[in-house]
């Protein structure tokens, strides 16, 4: 018979077959389809005890629902930030983002899900329907789940699990409610040092899908881009890294960059700790993008003041929560609505914010802030170590691409280089 199979790749205390990636057909004779047996956790009878997970999403292009039969689960912190636990019976995690999760080894029992006579349960996987580049799958579809691992209480039993998965869980392309993600440490958000002259007084970047107007002969597989709505400082370009002279090499530099691939924002005043506000939108033109974007930062958490879906963006409907407003470091972008973040400037250099689907991130979805450059420029000087070994690392990538390709000019690189 053939079966579809959506993934097959996740990993259960690093067991599991890595080899099994992307849609794929499995034919044999009879009327089982022989698949790899699922690894397995065991808990002992003497319950009940906790037992803390940690959930890691590293696809490149699926959002995962995970669940266990008949046990809750205690959402402990996300993105490692700590928070005030609260209960639910399975968890969204978006690529890239990070739960800790705490299982207590005491199963319930209820009429639409009775015990297991054995003791075993299914610990459950599912691809979130229409929620990442590539999966558009119908949401009543079978093919997005996943049987990750069997929870057994007795290590001598060999059978499989007949646990019900729990009725409701919900397949909806959505973070956790943002008012579940109380954390412990809290924040009081200050008001932003990027003000901008609109409106909502917020700077606004959209996500733009499709090529470039003028196409760009360096990167051909351009096809995403942040535009700053609030005030084009460069036009909607995708970002492109430059191997062979990055930004770290240039924090001296006192003048406007004129390399606009390398889609650089400056934020923050030297010495100060500002807040840098940012709200992130979809282009909803009739051709334009559909995906929900999982949103990353790099060396920060970002408080998310406000997380809409189904909303326009426009200001009576920004409504902001800036006492002790969920953190972390990757924030699912609804595919209709909006986003505001906001982040400590007390970090100078240069650093990405860019979509963690792969494909996004590679096509050009991303952006540079540079984070107090004189500050940074103070740190690295051209002079210092590390300065010295990026510069040694350039003309080595300068070597090889020389040495590696004669035509000119050389199909590197052909992506956004990140």
């Amino acid at each position: 018979m053939l079966k579809e199979r959506w993934i097959q790749s996740i990993l259960l205390n690093g067991i599991g077959n890595v080899t099994k990636f992307g849609a794929r057909k499995i034919q044999n004779t009879t009327d089982k389809v022989y698949e790899d047996e699922p690894p397995e956790l065991e808990v002992p009878n003497s319950r009940p005890k906790r037992y803390l997970l940690r959930l890691i999403n590293t696809s490149i292009g699926s959002t995962f629902i995970f669940s266990i039969d008949n046990h809750l689960l205690s959402i402990v912190s996300a993105d490692f930030a700590p928070i005030y636990p609260y209960l639910n019976s399975s968890i969204l995690v978006g690529i890239g983002q990070r739960y800790n999760v705490i299982v207590e080894a005491n199963p319930k029992n209820n009429t639409k899900q009775p015990l297991d006579s054995n003791g075993n349960y299914w610990i459950r996987t599912w691809v979130a329907p229409n929620c990442g580049a590539g999966v558009v799958i119908n949401k009543d579809s079978k093919e997005t789940y996943m049987q990750t691992g069997i929870l057994r209480y007795n290590k001598s039993s060999t059978e499989d699990p007949e646990s019900k998965p729990w009725t409701d869980i919900s397949m909806a392309c959505s973070d956790e409610t943002a008012t579940s993600l109380r954390p412990v440490l809290p924040w009081v958000v200050e008001d932003p040092i990027n003000v901008m002259s609109t409106e909502s007084k917020i700077q606004h970047m959209a996500v733009i899908s499709g090529p470039p107007v003028d196409p760009i002969p360096s990167f051909p597989q351009a096809s995403y881009s942040f535009r700053n709505v609030s005030g084009d400082i460069n036009g909607p370009n995708p970002l492109q890294i430059n191997f062979s002279d990055p930004v770290f090499l240039n924090l001296d530099n006192d003048e406007p960059f004129k390399n606009k691939l390398w889609e650089i924002y400056p934020e923050g005043r030297p010495n100060q700790t500002d807040w840098v506000w940012l709200a992130i939108t979809v282009d909803y033109s009739p051709d334009g993008d559909t995906s929900a974007h999982p949103i990353h930062l790099h060396v920060h958490d970002f408080a998310i003041l406000q997380q809409a879906e189904k909303t326009t963006y426009v200001p009576e409907n920004i409504h902001l929560n800036l006492i002790n407003p969920p953190r972390r470091d990757v924030v699912l972008m609804p595919k209709s609505g909006f986003i505001i973040i906001a982040f400590k400037a007390d970090n100078p250099g240069a650093w990405l914010l860019h979509c963690h689907i792969a494909s996004h991130a590679s096509q050009g979805l991303a952006l540079q802030i540079l984070e107090r450059q004189a500050d940074a420029a103070a740190m690295w000087p051209k002079a210092s170590p590390a300065a010295q070994t990026a510069a040694t690392l350039c003309r080595s990538w300068d070597s090889w691409v020389a040495a590696s390709y004669t035509s000119t000019p050389t199909p590197l690189p052909d992506d956004s280089g990140i």
